[in-house]
């Protein structure tokens, strides 16, 4: 029977299994060169590798307009039902317009948070507080850039919103320890793998350290390729069970996908 490294060792897609890419962006980036940044484009790279949902946050969330970057995502859901399940991106720089922001989006299919350190506030700033109010009350996963230190605030706020499911983006960079440590702390936090600081057998390490039931696949796609991403999971020296978990069943539980039938 072809195992999940076999796939990926072949270059073959990934057919009959579940996967959910749980950090994803859309659109072009300032500085950046960004090939394939549309719906269109993402749509072909995901059906070329298997992947069946992304979960992106607009570029234009975490840069100069996070309206215009939520209407951009909620237009990806009309075009591509199914394939895409975004994350409503907040500014806390408008703290007066999170709550309707939030609730404009859930009208348009939405759900779930995105926050980016793009914005300068710390994420236990009171100006975040109505979107973790609404994440809590709904039982919602929010979504954040960290960078090392951040990951040790989340504890705290993972005791304050005891129903709400906090997603590192970026797990693992600058200060492993810290990671492993905030995700043991509180069962409400989650470890996601989008970095392009992929450190040696830091996949095996979060699996053996914190458990595979709390790790959640993310490429940064299409800021990074998605193929090499997904092969640091395909790759792991750990069981294909764990590798499913992370690779999709978790995130069809963490953030509440229900639009597959894998």
């Amino acid at each position: 029977m072809m195992t999940l490294m076999d796939h990926a060792c072949l270059g073959k897609k990934l057919e009959g299994e579940l996967v959910i890419d749980v950090h994803a962006h859309l659109g072009p980036w300032y500085n950046f060169f960004i090939p394939q940044n549309d719906a269109d484009g993402m749509i072909g790279v995901m059906d070329h590798i298997g992947v069946d949902v992304v979960c992106p946050c607009s570029h234009a969330c975490i840069g100069p307009d996070f309206i215009l970057g939520n209407d951009l995502a909620a237009e990806a859901i009309q075009k591509y039902p199914g394939r895409f399940a975004p994350y409503i991106g907040v500014n806390p720089n408008y703290p007066d317009g999170v709550a309707d922001e939030i609730e404009r989006c859930r009208q348009k299919g939405m759900k779930n948070v995105k926050m980016h350190s793009m914005h300068k506030v710390p994420y236990d700033d009171s100006r975040y507080a109505p979107a973790f109010e609404i994440a809590n009350d709904l039982g919602w996963a929010v979504l954040a850039h960290t960078w090392g230190n951040d990951a040790k605030v989340f504890v705290k706020l993972g005791e304050t919103y005891p129903n709400a499911k906090f997603l590192l983006g970026h797990s693992g960079v600058v200060d492993f320890g810290a990671y492993v440590e905030a995700a043991n702390a509180r069962e409400n936090v989650f470890l996601d793998l989008a970095t392009s600081q992929v450190g040696y057998n830091w996949v095996e390490a979060f699996v053996e350290r914190v458990g595979a039931d709390r790790v959640l696949f993310g490429s940064d796609i299409p800021f990074i390729a998605l193929a090499p991403q997904i092969g640091q999971v395909l790759c792991a020296r750990i069981s294909d069970d764990d590798k499913r978990d992370i690779l999709g069943l978790n995130a069809k539980h963490v953030l509440g996908i229900d639009s597959c039938d894998l």
